[in-house]
């Protein structure tokens, strides 16, 4: 009987272990919030841990339309990145999930790079993850 009861003691401690280990590999699907000014040719955003091989999330909600660009590196430092998409311009309003090869190229972290579309006063603010959970427009 005190054999039964130990076998299903270490069975349960087992099975709460296997759920701790999946629930530390979370993607970082949170949205964080970019803004930046149109007299600016460019924008970078900070480089994040890329979780998975899920589209980065880009929403530009107010200000003209957005070129944005998914850049992969192995630090979280712009000099050694590299465009791992294409360069798509991105409407404000729209929900765009970017296709993208960061994880695929052995990078460990992504960032977006925003390029203006007009030069102006404008001030273009938005937001985006670099693991993705939602739908939207794919680019």
């Amino acid at each position: 009987m005190r054999e039964g009861f130990l076998r299903k003691g270490l069975l349960f401690l087992a099975a709460v272990c296997c759920m701790l280990v999946g629930t530390v590999s979370l993607a970082d699907s949170t949205d964080i919030a970019w803004s930046y000014s149109c007299q600016s040719p460019e924008y970078w955003t900070a480089f994040r841990k890329k979780a998975d091989t899920s589209k980065v999330y880009c929403h530009p909600e107010s200000g003209h339309a957005t070129y944005a660009t998914v850049y992969g590196s192995k630090t979280t430092s712009k000099t050694d990145s590299l465009s791992r998409s294409g360069r798509f311009k991105i409407p404000v309003g729209t929900r765009g999930y970017i296709t993208n090869y960061v994880k695929e190229k052995g990078d460990t972290y992504g960032a977006l790079r925003l390029e203006r579309t007009q030069k102006d006063n404008t001030i273009c603010k938005g937001e985006w993850s670099v693991d993705s959970r939602g739908t939207g427009t794919i680019y």
